[in-house]
């Protein structure tokens, strides 16, 4: 079993509306499809003074092959979330390996 883990920090100006978006149109694409597992959408826990919001998406697949297929079906869901939020939400992903 494979994590891909998928980090999020969004601008508080964007925050409520990049969220809505997650859950209605980009979680859905993504990891719904028939090779993620099991998902899930957190919120980093942390003072709430800071500039912005950390949320993590959890996408649990057997193996990087059916990772690739799932973002290769999904790829413009992928760039609608580049040209809706531009630098108001970057990202970056890690996976890990359960043993």
């Amino acid at each position: 079993m494979i994590l891909y883990n998928i980090t999020f920090n969004t601008e508080k100006s964007v925050e409520k509306v990049w969220t809505a978006w997650m859950n209605e149109r980009y979680i859905p694409a993504v990891a719904q499809s028939e090779y993620i597992k099991e998902y899930k959408f957190l919120r980093m826990m942390h003072d709430s003074q800071s500039e912005g919001e950390t949320y993590a998406l959890q996408l649990f697949v057997d193996d990087l092959a059916e990772l690739e297929t799932c973002f290769e079906k999904n790829s413009s869901i992928l760039a609608e979330l580049t040209t809706k939020f531009g630098n108001k939400v970057v990202s970056f992903a890690t996976m890990l390996e359960e043993i």
